[in-house]
C-alpha cells in the first residue's frame, strides 16, 4: 500500500488549487454566509465552535483577513514552501471556515478537509516543491514509500466509494429499476450543465443505473489489492476518474468531484508514472523547448543532470 512521492506532490498541488477555488466561490457570499450580519450570526451553540472559532468574530474585516490568510497558506502549499508547517495551517483554516457555517457545506468540503488532514503525515513535499530545493538529498530517496500514513490515505480514499455503495444497497431496487441515475440528474440541487445532453440517451441512463452500486463497491477494492497492485490500481483509478468526470458533467456538486480527483491523483502507481515519463521523453527528445526545460530542471533542483533525471 505504498504511494509514489511524485503522485503525492501532484495531489498536494491539486488540493491547494481546490482550496483556492473554494475560497473564490465562497467569497461571493462572504457577508451573507460568514459575517454576523448574515444568515448565521454565529456563537458557542454552533458545532465545533470551541475548537475552530477563527471565523466566529463579528467584524467583516476579520472574516476577510482570514479568507486572505487561508488563500496565502494555500499558495504556499501549492508551491511546497515550508510544507510541513503550512499543511496543518491550511487544514485548520479550512476546518474553521467549514465550522463557521455548516449549512452551506456538502460532501466535497468534508472530503477536502479529510485529505488535508492526512496530508500532514504524508511526504508530499519531496518532489516539485521549494522544499526540495533545500533538501537535495530527497532526490536520491526511493520514489515509492510505505507508511501508516500512506496506508491510511489509501484506505480513506477507497472508503468514500465503498461505503457509499454499501449505503445504497438497501435501496438497490431503486437503482436496478432504471431510475437511479434519472432521479440524480433531476435533483433540484444537482442539475449539471450536461444533463440536457444525457437526457437524449435514456437507454444509457437506464444502463448506468444498474452499474452505479456494484461499481462503487468493486472499484475501490481494486485500489487495495495486494497482488497485481499496479495494474488493478490503475484500472480502478481510471474507472473512478471517469466516474467523477461524469458526475462533474451531469450534476452540480460544487467542489466534490474536484476534491476527489485531486486526492486520487496521489494513488497513481509508480509504474504508470515511469511509463508516462518515458513516453514524454521519447516524444520530446527532439524538441528544443523540452530539452531546455529538462536541463533547467536538472541544474536548478539538483545541480546535475543525472540527479534531475532521478528526481523525475
Amino acid at each position: 500500500w505504498g504511494l509514489d512521492v511524485r503522485a503525492l506532490a501532484f495531489t498536494r498541488m491539486a488540493l491547494a488549487l481546490v482550496v483556492l477555488t473554494d475560497l473564490i466561490l465562497r467569497s461571493r457570499d462572504l457577508v451573507a454566509h460568514y459575517s454576523s450580519a448574515g444568515v448565521l450570526p454565529g456563537g458557542p451553540e454552533l458545532p465545533y465552535s470551541h475548537l475552530f472559532n477563527l471565523f466566529f468574530q463579528s467584524s467583516e474585516l476579520w472574516i476577510l483577513f482570514f479568507f486572505i490568510l487561508t488563500g496565502i497558506a494555500a499558495v504556499l502549499l501549492l508551491f511546497g514552501y515550508r510544507t510541513k508547517f503550512v499543511t496543518p495551517i491550511v487544514w485548520f483554516l479550512v476546518a474553521s471556515l467549514d465550522a463557521r457555517n455548516p449549512l452551506v457545506l456538502n460532501s466535497g468540503d468534508h472530503a477536502l478537509r479529510i485529505f488535508l488532514f492526512w496530508g500532514m503525515f504524508l511526504p508530499w513535499e519531496r518532489r516539485y516543491s521549494f522544499d526540495s530545493l533545500r533538501h537535495k538529498e530527497w532526490g536520491a530517496m526511493p520514489k515509492k514509500i510505505f507508511s501508516v500514513a500512506t496506508a491510511a490515505f489509501l484506505v480513506q480514499s477507497a472508503s468514500i466509494f465503498f461505503f457509499s455503495g454499501l449505503y445504497k444497497l438497501p435501496y438497490a431496487s431503486d437503482w436496478t429499476s432504471n431510475n437511479g441515475v434519472y432521479y440524480m440528474l433531476h435533483s433540484t440541487l444537482s442539475r449539471g450543465v450536461g444533463r440536457s445532453f444525457l437526457e437524449q440517451f435514456p437507454h444509457v441512463i437506464s444502463s448506468l443505473s444498474h452499474i452505479v452500486v456494484p461499481f462503487e463497491i468493486i472499484a475501490p477494492l481494486l485500489l487495495l489489492m495486494p497482488i497485481f497492485s499496479a495494474t488493478l490500481r490503475t484500472i480502478g483509478l481510471v474507472a473512478i476518474l471517469f466516474f467523477e468526470s461524469g458526475l462533474l458533467f451531469g450534476m452540480h456538486l460544487a467542489i466534490f468531484p474536484f476534491a476527489i480527483m485531486a486526492a486520487f491523483i496521489g494513488l497513481i502507481p509508480s509504474q504508470l508514472i515511469d511509463g508516462l515519463i518515458r513516453i514524454v521523453r521519447k516524444a520530446g527528445c527532439n524538441n528544443t523547448y523540452y530539452n531546455k526545460i529538462k536541463v533547467f530542471y536538472a541544474l536548478g533542483i539538483h545541480g546535475q543532470y543525472r540527479a534531475g533525471e532521478n528526481a523525475l
